[in-house]
């Protein structure tokens, strides 16, 4: 009996690391489909120049403004398009 809950106890372990696991891949595809689409948004807009930043902060009124709009750059400047 003790061999039971030994491995039982075990292989709840071994569930709870594959669930862990799992929460850390689905976080790392949802990553990469943004990125996979904000490079296909610069790939099918290359007359644009693009600059990564980190956002520290945004604005949260309106709520409607494009992804485009928001990372546009144009010459050095950072330019956020959106038009309140």
């Amino acid at each position: 009996m003790a061999t039971l809950r030994a491995e039982n106890s075990a292989l709840n372990e071994r569930v709870a690391m594959l669930q862990s696991e799992i929460v850390a891949l689905q976080e790392n595809l949802a990553q990469s489909e943004i990125l996979y689409t904000l490079l296909d948004f610069a790939r099918s807009n290359p007359e644009h120049e693009y600059l990564a930043a980190t956002v520290i902060g945004r604005e949260i009124s309106p709520p409607i403004c494009n992804i485009s709009s928001l990372i546009r750059v144009r010459t050095m400047a950072c330019v956020m398009a959106c038009r309140w």
